[in-house]
């Protein structure tokens, strides 16, 4: 790091989010003696986080960022696999015991988010802590110039050669510059830690997953005798439900046979904590000069339990990509992106498939929005759109209600059902055409739109 004349500070590269993708990417540069590396992180590492899993498969990872052994040594409570109630009342197991790199861990997020930052500095990144991002723009020869807030309200401006966004699901740098952000569902969690009540109780090394008619519920085991626990649904259910509310959670949770009876021997003390949990993906996951990673790039459904893994895997190449940009043609970039965007798709395919196994609640709003197959012909035309007035109502399961009305109102007879999906999806590119056609398909269920074909199965490429 250096300072320019005017005491700005000076790095090659700035990284925007200190949590397991960010400092994944600071590690990875610092392996290279003469880059000058900074973390811009809001927090100071001391807040509580709800807690989470590691499947065995991150080793490999944390082997590579020579990490391997600290976390070992701070991260001891080995998870041997999990318990899904999914598609039966009946739970099933799966064990890590019979994978390549043996038991998976439950983890004290705050101590392994602390753990990576404290070994960035150790091998000479500089991390802001407790600093805020303002804005950024880009300057001379394609430099950034990033203007951040500390805890003592002092604004500063830094410079870098390359920024990297690991904000996470909010995307903070993707969103100043204008990129966007294809969301795939209004998926959330609130959740809660509790507290083993007795010494004379035992804590179970196993995850457990309950699916339920308006979701489903998660709970494992944290380091100090501790669970986790918490309710997966969509936000707008959320809403409905008031699972937000603190009795309304703990008598919600009180109902689920397995869910209870794993966390009858804990204290909950806490407020249940609300976080964003939705699937989406950056339509332009880097450009000239920076790179997003971890969830700012695409993020997954908890369920899929590839979080810290994908952060990790993501800030490791995203700083490949930086690399690549300072010392060489910039090239990677290209590969890098279109490998996040063919995960993802796959990520789409195996997501979509794995909530096809639930059938309980055909009805339920949550189930029908994951498992509703396309049944519309593209090729179909328009042969009539049904007057609205006041009292018409455009309320669906796939879209809200302002997109859904307008959804309905670029509907012109004569059109195919493929230019009104393709007209729609490029005034709202942050919109998935799955989301969209279900929403159109159900507007013809409906009886708002009537077409000149009748439905059947098709795919919808």
């Amino acid at each position: 790091m250096t300072k320019s004349k005017d005491q700005e500070l000076d790095y090659d590269v700035v990284i925007l989010g200190g949590g397991p993708s960010g400092t994944a990417a600071g590690l990875t540069l610092l392996k290279r003696e003469e880059v000058s590396v900074a973390i811009v992180e809001k927090s100071n590492y001391s807040s509580s986080r709800i807690g989470e899993s590691l499947t065995p498969g991150v080793r490999p990872l944390l082997e590579y960022l020579d990490i391997w052994q600290q976390f070992q040594r701070e991260q001891s409570l080995e998870s041997f696999g999990s318990k899904a109630a999914w598609g039966s009342s009946s739970p099933h197991a799966l064990d890590y015991m019979f994978t390549l790199h043996g038991a998976g861990w439950s983890l004290d997020r705050v101590r392994f988010d602390r753990m990576l930052a404290e070994v960035f500095i150790e091998r000479g990144g500089d991390l802001l802590s407790n600093t805020h991002f303002l804005k950024c723009g880009q300057i001379s020869n394609n430099n950034w110039e990033v203007h951040v807030r500390n805890s003592k309200d002092i604004k500063q401006k830094i410079r870098c050669k390359f920024l990297i966004d690991a904000t996470g699901r909010a995307g903070f740098l993707s969103r100043h510059i204008g990129v966007s952000r294809t969301m795939h569902d209004r998926l959330v969690g609130i959740g809660s830690i509790g507290q083993l009540s007795s010494k004379n109780s035992t804590l179970e090394s196993l995850i457990l997953v309950e699916a339920c008619e308006y979701g489903w519920w998660y709970s494992s085991p944290v380091p100090g005798n501790r669970i986790s626990v918490v309710l997966m649904s969509d936000s707008d259910i959320v809403s409905q439900l008031q699972a937000t509310n603190p009795e309304r959670w703990h008598l919600m949770l009180n109902k689920m046979k397995l869910t209870s009876k794993c966390a009858s021997d804990f204290n909950f003390t806490e407020k249940p904590k609300v976080f964003a949990s939705f699937s989406s993906c950056l339509q332009q996951v880097g450009g000239e000069n920076w790179v997003a990673v971890g969830d700012a790039a695409t993020s997954h459904d908890p369920l899929s339990s590839t979080g810290i893994p994908h952060a990790i895997g993501t800030g490791i190449h995203g700083a490949i990509v930086a690399e690549n940009s300072l010392f060489s043609n910039g090239k990677l970039l290209e590969s890098f992106q279109q490998n996040i965007h063919v995960n993802f798709l796959q990520y789409l395919r195996t997501h979509w498939q794995y909530y096809k196994r639930e059938t309980r609640w055909p009805e339920s709003l949550f189930w029908k929005r994951r498992t509703t197959p396309i049944l519309i012909d593209p090729n179909s035309t328009i042969k009539h759109v049904k007057p609205s007035s006041k009292s018409t109502s455009y309320d669906l399961a796939f879209m809200q209600t302002r997109y859904s009305r307008q959804l309905y109102e670029s509907c012109q007879p004569g059109h195919s059902v493929h230019q009104i999906i393709r007209a729609f999806s490029n005034i709202y590119p942050q919109m998935p055409d799955q989301q969209i056609i279900l929403g159109f398909q159900e507007l013809v269920t409906n009886g708002h739109i009537v077409l000149g074909e009748q439905m059947r199965t098709n795919t919808f490429d």
